[in-house]
C-alpha cells in the first residue's frame, strides 16, 4: 500500500504523558491504513524510548509505526531530521507527543489534498484540547496573500511559525535539503524556507490539530535558551535571505521583526519572573544587544506597546541590583498591560442598516473628516455576535501592531491597561439599524435619512442566546439612526429589551413629530430616556434646518411626553451658523416658557459635526444659549461632548472676539472668565474633564481644589497631581462645584442633591 502521510512526532522525557500519546497512535494507525508514524526520542534519560518499543517495536505490534532514539538530547529540530531521513510519504505532518490529530479534521484534509493535487504546503486550524470545537487559527489573512506579502508578514512575526500546524509535501522539503537546526524555536526558519519555494501554499480552515496546554511546553516556558534560539532563528533568516540576494527587499520587515522578538519575550513578567534574577540579566542584555545590532539608531519608533516596549529595553540602563531589576520590571509590566483602544471599541456597539461600527465619533485630520469607525461592513446577510466580537479583536489587534486603521489620530485613544473581558460583554448599545425618517435634517448624513433597512435581522441576533448574554450587564441602549419609532422593529423590540433587562437605560432619539404610544408607554419606565433635537427658535429656521416646517408639532409632542416624565427627557440645540443668531435664540428661548413643562427637561448644547472649529457667532451662541437656559431657570444645562472637542480648539483672540459680541448683546455675565481667578470642585476625571484641563483657556488661570468621584469610580488618590475624594468631601468646603460630565450631567446634579449641596453651589457659567 502508498503510504501517503508520514506524521513525525520528537519525544523527550515524556513518561507521564506517554501512554494517551500510544493510545492516539494506535488509534490513528488502526483507523487511516496509508499513514507511517515516525517518533525519534530524543536521548530520554527516563523510560520513554522502553515503553515505546514495547508498545509499537515488538513482533505483531504496530507495523505502521517506526521508532529511533538519539544518543543525547540535541533538541527537538534534530530528532525531527532524523525523522525525515526515513520519510516515505508524500505529505509530512509534525505532531508534538502531548497533542493530538482530528480524525474527522485529517479526513477532511485528505480529501482537499486529493482534490487539490497542485498544492504542496497546506496551513490549517487548530483548536485546544479542552475546547475542541473552537477553531483557533490567528494568520488567515496572511495565508490568502500573495507569496511575497505572505513572506512579509512572515517576518515581521505577524503569523505562526509553528511546522505543527502545516501539511507539507515530501519533495518540496527533500529537493531543497530544507532541515532543522538545533536550538530552540527550529522551526521558524524551518516553515519560512518551506514558505519561500514553495509553489502552491494554501489555507484550509479547518481543525486538524488538538494542542494541550501542558505548564511545561515550550509555548509556556521562557529562558535563556528560548531567547537565544529565537535570534538564531531571525539570524538564520537573515542569512538565507542574504543567499537569495534580497536582504534589502525585506529590510523594513526585518525590523519589525526584530521589534516584535524583543517585545513579545519580555512583556510576559509573570514568565520572567519565574527564572533567575541572574538568567533574567541575561536574557535581558541578549535582548537589549539585538536591539542595538538589528534595529537602526535612527529607527522612528511609534507610539505602540511593542515599539514602546523596545524603546525602553534599548535605551535604559542594565538592571544591576535587586531594586533595579524590580523598578526596571514594574515600568515594562505598566507598559505590557496597556494597550491602545478606546472607550467606545472597549464598550459599545453601533449597528447601522449594513454595517456594525465601533464608533460614532467624528474627528478631523488636516480638513479631512474621519470617525464612524466600520468594523464590518457591506452586510448581505445576518451575522453573529461571535462575528462583531472577532471584528472588535482584529481592530484592537491593528491598532497595536502598528497597523494602518481609521482609528489613526483618533483623540479619543488612551494608552492604558484595559480589562481583557470587555470584548465579551458592551455597556453601550447603539441601534441605527435603518434609515426611515420623518424629517431631512441639514446637518445629517444620508446614512440616516436614506430609506435604508436594516440588511441583517437585528431582532434576531439581539434576542438570541448569544445576544442577551452580549448585553448581559448593557447599561445604556440607544435607539437612532433616524426616526426609531418609525422602525419596522421598534414597537415590538423595545419592550422585549425592556423585559430583558430592567436596569439598561433606554435612550430613545426621536424627533418628536409623531406622537408615538410605545415611547409614551415606555416613559412610565424611570430608566427610559427621551432625546429630541429641536435647533430653531422660529418656523422658518426650523423648517430650512430640519426639512419641513415642523416646530409647533415638536413641542406639542414634548409637551405630551413630559407631562408624563419630563425629568428623563433631554431637548437638544445643535448650533449651526444659520441656527445661531441672538434672534435665533431668545426666540427658542421663549418658545420654552410658552410651555412651561418644559422647563422640568434636561438640555443639551451641541454643534453640527461637520464643523471642524467653530465661528465667533456660533461660539457666542452656546454662552448665549447656556445662559438663558440657567437665567430661566432650567437647571440641567451640559455641553456634550461633541461641542466640548470644538470648544478644545479656541484660542485667546477667538475667546477675545467672544466676550467682545457678548457685551455688544448684553450677555457678558453668562460667559467664565480666565480672569476672575478662583478655586474650584471638579466631579469626574473622566476624558471630558481631561479635555477642560489641558485645553480650556479658564483652567490656564483657575485651580482645582479636588476632584470628587462615587466610591465606585474611585480608582487613583490623585489626578494631575490633585487629590480626589468621594462626594462626602464637598460638604466640608464651600467652594462652587463644576460638573465635567455631558451625558452624565443630570445624575451628578440628583447626586449632589442627594448630598443636600444646595444648587447654587453648583458652577453654572459656561466655560469655553
Amino acid at each position: 500500500m502508498i503510504t501517503k502521510y508520514s506524521i513525525i512526532t520528537p519525544i523527550y522525557n515524556a513518561e507521564s504523558y506517554i501512554e494517551t500519546f500510544i493510545q492516539h497512535v494506535n488509534s490513528f494507525t488502526k483507523k487511516f491504513k496509508h499513514i507511517e508514524w515516525i517518533i525519534v526520542d530524543d536521548g530520554s534519560n527516563d523510560d520513554t524510548f522502553q515503553i515505546l518499543k514495547r508498545a509499537f517495536s515488538l513482533p505483531k505490534n504496530n507495523d505502521a509505526v517506526s521508532c529511533y532514539q538519539l544518543e543525547k538530547n540535541n533538541g527537538p529540530g534534530i530528532a525531527r531530521n532524523k525523522a525525515l531521513e526515513n520519510v516515505k510519504g508524500e505529505w509530512v505532518l509534525f505532531v508534538d507527543a502531548d497533542d493530538q490529530l482530528d480524525s474527522i479534521g485529517f479526513e477532511k484534509l485528505n480529501e482537499y489534498i486529493t482534490d487539490n493535487t497542485d498544492c504542496d504546503l497546506i496551513s490549517f486550524s487548530w483548536a485546544n484540547s479542552n475546547n475542541k470545537e473552537v477553531k483557533i487559527k490567528s494568520d488567515s489573512a496572511s495565508l490568502l496573500k500573495s507569496k511575497k506579502e505572505i513572506l512579509c508578514d512572515y517576518l515581521s512575526l505577524k503569523m505562526d511559525g509553528s511546522v505543527i500546524f502545516s501539511a507539507i509535501k515530501s519533495s518540496l522539503i527533500k529537493e531543497h535539503k530544507i532541515k532543522f537546526l538545533s536550538s530552540f524555536h527550529e522551526d521558524v526558519d524551518f516553515l519560512f524556507k518551506c514558505y519561500w519555494h514553495c509553489q502552491q501554499l494554501t489555507l484550509f480552515d479547518e481543525i486538524i490539530y488538538i494542542k494541550s496546554n501542558r505548564d511545561a511546553s515550550i509555548i509556556n516556558s521562557i529562558s535563556y535558551k528560548h531567547i537565544i534560539g529565537f535570534i538564531r532563528a531571525y539570524e538564520e533568516m537573515i542569512h538565507f535571505l542574504d543567499s537569495k540576494g534580497t536582504l534589502s527587499t525585506f529590510k523594513p520587515e526585518l525590523i519589525q521583526g526584530a521589534l516584535a522578538i524583543i517585545a513579545t519575550r519580555i512583556r510576559n513578567i509573570d514568565l520572567l519572573n519565574k527564572c533567575s534574577i541572574e538568567e533574567v540579566k541575561k536574557i535581558i542584555f541578549e535582548l537589549k544587544m539585538f536591539g542595538k545590532k538589528y534595529i537602526p539608531v535612527n529607527f522612528d519608533y511609534n507610539s505602540t506597546q511593542y515599539h514602546q516596549l523596545v524603546h525602553y529595553i534599548i535605551n535604559k540602563a542594565q538592571p544591576k541590583t535587586k531594586l533595579q531589576l524590580r523598578e526596571y520590571f514594574d515600568k515594562i509590566s505598566d507598559i505590557a498591560n496597556s494597550l491602545w483602544s478606546c472607550k467606545d471599541l472597549e464598550d459599545s456597539l453601533f449597528l447601522a442598516p449594513n454595517q456594525v461600527r465601533a464608533c460614532c465619533k467624528r474627528f478631523f485630520i488636516g480638513n479631512e473628516m474621519k470617525g464612524d469607525v466600520v468594523l464590518i461592513d457591506n452586510i448581505s446577510d445576518d451575522i453573529s455576535i461571535q462575528d462583531i466580537k472577532q471584528a472588535k479583536q482584529q481592530l484592537k489587534k491593528s491598532l497595536n501592531n502598528g497597523s494602518k486603521t481609521d482609528c489613526d489620530g483618533c483623540p479619543y485613544l488612551e494608552f492604558k491597561p484595559w480589562r481583557k473581558e470587555n470584548l465579551d460583554r458592551i455597556k453601550y448599545l447603539s441601534l441605527e439599524h435603518h434609515s426611515v425618517c420623518n424629517l431631512r435634517c441639514i446637518y445629517c448624513d444620508e446614512k440616516y435619512y436614506g430609506g435604508k433597512k436594516s440588511s441583517y435581522d437585528i431582532k434576531k441576533a439581539l434576542t438570541s442566546e448569544q445576544g442577551l448574554n452580549y448585553l448581559k450587564g448593557c447599561e445604556t441602549i440607544v435607539w437612532g439612526g433616524g426616526e426609531p419609532s418609525l422602525g419596522r422593529d421598534f414597537d415590538s423590540l423595545l419592550p422585549d429589551l425592556m423585559n430583558n433587562s430592567a436596569t439598561t437605560v433606554q435612550r430613545l432619539l426621536s424627533n418628536s413629530v409623531k406622537f408615538s404610544k410605545t415611547i409614551s408607554n415606555a416613559l412610565k419606565n424611570a430608566n427610559v430616556k427621551l432625546v429630541t433635537s429641536i435647533d430653531a427658535g422660529t418656523a422658518k429656521t426650523f423648517s430650512a434646518v430640519r426639512g419641513k416646517n415642523k416646530l409647533n408639532d415638536v413641542l406639542l409632542n414634548l409637551t405630551k411626553y413630559a407631562e408624563i416624565n419630563a425629568e428623563n427627557i433631554t431637548i437638544k440645540y445643535i448650533l449651526r451658523e444659520d441656527n445661531s443668531s441672538v434672534h435665533e435664540i431668545t426666540s427658542f428661548i421663549n418658545e420654552l416658557i410658552s410651555h412651561p413643562i418644559l422647563q422640568r427637561c434636561n438640555y443639551q448644547i451641541s454643534c453640527d459635526f461637520k464643523y471642524d472649529t467653530l465661528s465667533t457667532k456660533v461660539l457666542s451662541a452656546a454662552v448665549l444659549l447656556y445662559g438663558l437656559l440657567i437665567k430661566n431657570h432650567y437647571s440641567t444645562v451640559f455641553y456634550d461632548d461633541l461641542l466640548r472637542a470644538r470648544l478644545a480648539k479656541i484660542t485667546k483672540d477667538n475667546l477675545t472676539a467672544v466676550e467682545q459680541h457678548l457685551v455688544l448683546h448684553g450677555f457678558y455675565d453668562f460667559l467664565a472668565s480666565p480672569s476672575v481667578k478662583q478655586d474650584l470642585i471638579v466631579w469626574g476625571i473622566g476624558w471630558q474633564t481631561k479635555y477642560l484641563l489641558e485645553n480650556s483657556l479658564f483652567f490656564n488661570e483657575n485651580k482645582v481644589a479636588f476632584f470628587v468621584v462615587d466610591k465606585e469610580y474611585l480608582t487613583c488618590d490623585k489626578y494631575n497631581d490633585t487629590p480626589v475624594y468621594t462626594p462626602e468631601s464637598i460638604l466640608k468646603s464651600d467652594l462652587p462645584v463644576l460638573i465635567s460630565a455631558s451625558q452624565g450631567y443630570e445624575k451628578i446634579q440628583k447626586r449632589l442633591s442627594m448630598y443636600n449641596i444646595p444648587e447654587e453651589r453648583i458652577f453654572k457659567k459656561a466655560i469655553l
